[in-house]
């Protein structure tokens, strides 16, 4: 597999302007960095970005010795995506990871921790969810990846832990470095995330449990900033902090993220602290981008940046605005097989497009749909998606990554189903999808619905999702909870017509071949279940659930051969 070609000139211009950054910075042969992600951290949530008095007082300080750079922007509204461009300095068409659990970072990637290990640096990251597990390849450059077990929180059976414990085990890994060693630390805090639980005292100290969540982030934080602060290097110490994406807190009709791409999700905060504390409280109003860390972080360490990214630095000449930066969600498209939705921001404000155009100004308050005066900046949106499908990428490691991964990340709200069978469309091709930008009223109505009928103990809403259907046929989500619900009602002829649509329309992952497997032996067809059962091995061989039913039924056949094959793989998954 080859490595990214370089990056035409051409892009760089159209895509990243010129003058907004710089590609380099005043940098020392003995710097070490610190990158710490906040997850689902919306801009406003900041005291320093327009938040309320209190929430973020360490963020807030920490402020007054960076550089805040006010008009920051993802890439996607996702974490995967999100953190595979601030260690790649790519834009996700580039680097191949569009949504959650659908395909890996590929090994190929040249990360930023790869880059400092090669330069002889000590390299840990401390992670605190499975959305960054090693499996989707974040671990790239690491001599140290520490993440938590699904067992780490009893209360949600999924690998997530509070942002406290991953700064602890930081704590301790920089305690064992040798006197001069100079190093690249990564620390992710997810506590923001849905469902909002802040630990005391948060949650008695805040009315709002999302900022709860938000104070409990900051104080972890500044656990972790002091004690850098008294480390005998810390005036040679590069600390960026930056979120992967916002929460839509009912903004635009959106309750949380991954879907759209409405400034509550897209627009994030960034800072950097510069060794000795230069250019400390500065503001910088210049469009940028979470692409721009991984050129940075190198920046600082005084390594070489590969020609080929799309990310610039963020130094103290960024001060002019011509920039645009790109952002994107697929998660539509995926999910519920809506015309995708890209966009861009710059100076001017943001322009999005899905099945139409809307544009906002600066503020991104209030969108509208473009009109016969702004149609240059449709067309330079046009041109920034041209560009980046024509650009040399990555290649994506094909197909999920395991079932179970995305069971956990249900358990989080994504709405990823499995990876579909087909080539991504053209935003601006006209395929007959629904348009994104006016589809919100459909997605929040089936988040409610399916949660609905996910929920043990409760009236299954039939018939609702049902309506949903008929309004849109390709309402992936819908199709996979609604054929679900069907085998637990033990309706299982309306499971095998559900499930078999959902089949059909292309997700080739295990979990819906083993929920039509059982839908098919309800219904008492045995072979068809074994055949469709094996379908979901072939797709995930460690698949607990169709391994299970398969050694089952070959047991019951008396097919011990066969049963003991899939005894064996089932012995390994749980391995």
């Amino acid at each position: 597999m080859k490595k990214t070609a370089h990056l035409p000139f051409l892009l760089l211009a159209l895509a990243a302007g010129s003058g907004a950054c710089s590609r380099s910075v005043e940098q020392g042969p003995r710097t070490s960095a610190v990158l710490v992600t906040l997850d689902t951290t919306r801009a406003d949530a900041l005291g320093c970005l327009g938040g309320a008095d209190g929430t973020t007082p360490v963020l807030d300080g920490f402020a007054r010795r960076a550089v805040l750079w006010s008009a920051a922007r993802t890439v996607a509204p996702l974490t995967m995506p999100a953190h595979a461009s601030m260690f790649t300095g790519l834009y996700p068409p580039r680097h191949g990871v569009r949504d959650n659990n659908l395909a890996a970072l590929p090994d190929e990637a040249r990360t930023t921790a790869e880059l400092a290990l090669a330069a002889g640096l000590r390299t840990a990251a401390f992670v605190s969810s499975v959305a960054v597990d090693r499996a989707f390849g974040f671990d790239q450059g690491f001599e140290h990846y520490d993440q938590p077990t699904a067992d780490a929180d009893p209360g949600h059976h999924v690998a997530q832990r509070r942002g406290f414990e991953a700064v602890d085990a930081a704590l301790a890994w920089l305690a064992g470095l040798q006197d001069g060693e100079r190093y690249f630390l990564w620390v992710h805090l997810f506590d923001p995330h849905a469902p909002y639980e802040p630990p005391a005292p948060f949650r008695d100290r805040m009315d709002d449990p999302y900022l709860g969540e938000v104070a409990a982030t900051d104080a972890a934080l500044g656990r972790l900033l002091d004690a850098l602060r008294a480390r005998s290097d810390w005036d040679d110490t590069w600390v960026v902090v930056a979120a992967d994406h916002g929460e839509g807190r009912g903004d635009n009709g959106e309750a949380t993220h991954g879907v759209f791409c409405f400034d509550a999700t897209i627009r994030v905060p960034l800072l950097v602290r510069h060794p000795r504390d230069e250019q400390a409280g500065s503001v910088a109003t210049a469009p940028v981008s979470v692409v721009d860390v991984h050129p940075t972080l190198l920046a600082g360490l005084g390594l070489d940046i590969p020609p080929e990214i799309d990310g610039l630095v963020l130094a103290r000449e960024a001060t002019e605005t011509a920039r645009a930066v790109y952002f994107e969600s697929y998660a539509g498209f995926f999910n519920y097989g809506w015309n995708p939705l890209v966009g861009l921001a710059d100076a001017s404000g943001v322009v999005l497009r899905s099945k139409t155009t809307w544009v906002g100004d600066a503020s991104a308050v209030e969108l509208r749909p473009v009109d016969a005066g702004e149609v240059a900046r449709e067309d330079l949106l046009r041109g920034m998606t041209e560009a980046l499908a024509r650009a040399p990428r990555l290649e994506a490691e094909a197909g999920p990554v395991a079932a179970s991964y995305l069971d956990e990340l249900r358990q989080l709200g994504y709405t990823a189903v499995e990876l579909l069978d087909e080539e991504l469309p053209d935003p601006f091709a006209d395929e007959g999808r629904l348009d994104a930008l006016t589809s919100v009223a459909e997605h929040e109505r089936t988040m409610q619905l399916t949660d609905r009928a996910l929920e043990a103990g409760t009236d299954v809403p039939f018939d609702e999702l049902e309506a949903l259907l008929v309004a849109n046929p390709r309402n992936l989500v819908v199709l996979e909870a609604l054929g679900a619900a069907y085998v637990r009602a033990q309706r299982f002829s309306d499971a095998v017509r559900v499930l078999e649509r959902l089949v059909a329309l292309g997700p080739r992952g295990a979990t819906s071949h083993t929920n039509l497997g059982l839908a098919l032996l309800g219904a008492g067809d045995d072979e068809r279940a074994i055949a469709v059962l094996e379908q979901a091995v072939a797709l995930d061989p460690r698949h607990r659930p169709a391994l299970v039913q398969l050694v089952r039924l070959y047991d019951k056949r008396g097919e011990r051969e066969a049963a003991r094959r899939y005894g064996e793989l089932l012995k390994r998954a749980w391995d």
